[in-house]
């Protein structure tokens, strides 16, 4: 069997064990349920049973609470859906005699990483059991044919101060197991996997390039045209999604000591027409659109 370049016969392996246990390794339920930490703008949905007034979706709000007609606010934030289920359970037991609870985590925003470039579903992942690279690459349909067999972890870890880029050597993790390379990923991290050009055409792509990544339509890498703004790369990326925090964008320019992150409130610039807090963009650049946090 002939194999893509960049997929190893373990790899396959690995692929058809998660395949055949019901589900890729970042949609199991059952370790989610017992590890997966609540954040907020995650979906919680609910049944308590005999009481259809507290049945429901939840969406967990700024506080780190839910709540609903009569019921209190309720904490869940930082916590397992077991945990949660208990904490809802202890309040309900105040003015519900032996309630019954269930609770599920149905829709996943509060932690979550985009992964870009040669992979066969592009997309942004949710963390659940297991926070590492090859859990997301494996639920991402592994590598593309034209993938170099690298990746660069991009991680923005305080509001302040610019991205960490991390290397990954993809091919070594794949081909030979070499788990060091395996990385542990975290929210808001975006994985760029880039194509398998020469180094000069890639170098060439690269510097007239922009990358546009978060809360889009289409994520990806787009030319970079004299005079292009924050503004026409949103527009090449589709626009926002419903969930966008648009006035949160960030522009993520230079390499190394030279990096920097420039705030553009792109929501006033789209929905105001305040061209003047729109800017203009450099080749390399790249635009992150966070998602709301409510």
């Amino acid at each position: 069997m002939i194999l893509p370049k960049g997929i190893s016969s373990w790899f396959l392996l690995t692929l058809l064990v998660g395949l055949c246990s019901g589900a890729l390794v970042a949609e199991r339920v059952s370790a989610t349920e017992s590890s997966y930490k609540i954040g907020v703008g995650d979906t919680l949905t609910i049944e308590v049973w005999g009481e259809s007034e507290l049945s429901g979706s939840y969406q967990v709000a700024a506080s780190g609470s839910i709540r609903r007609g009569w019921l209190p606010a309720v904490k869940v934030q930082g916590l397992t859906t077991g945990q949660a289920k208990e904490a809802l359970t202890a309040v309900l037991k105040k003015f519900i005699r032996e309630p019954a609870v269930k609770l599920e985590v149905t829709e996943y925003r509060s932690q979550r990483v985009d992964l870009i470039g040669a992979v066969v579903k592009p997309g942004s992942y949710a963390l659940k059991d297991k926070p590492d690279l090859l859990t997301l690459l494996l639920a991402a349909g592994g590598l593309s044919p034209s993938s170099k067999g690298e990746a660069t972890i991009l991680r923005l870890t305080r509001e302040s101060t610019p991205f960490k880029s991390i290397s990954v050597d993809v091919s070594s993790l794949l081909n030979v197991a070499d788990m060091s390379q395996n990385k542990t990923l975290q929210a808001g991290d975006v994985v760029y996997f880039p194509s398998a050009y020469s180094e000069q055409s890639k170098e060439m792509a690269m510097s007239q390039a922009v990358v546009v990544t978060g809360a889009v339509k289409q994520m990806g890498a787009f030319p970079y045209r004299k005079g292009y703004t924050a503004l026409n790369a949103i527009i090449d990326a589709g626009g926002f999604t419903k969930f966008a925090s648009p006035n949160r964008s960030k522009i993520v320019r230079g390499k190394g000591e030279n990096e920097k992150v420039i705030k553009v409130e792109l929501g006033d610039v789209v929905n105001h027409g305040k061209k003047e807090k729109d800017i203009v963009l450099k080749p390399g650049d790249i635009v992150v659109v966070p998602e709301s946090i409510i």
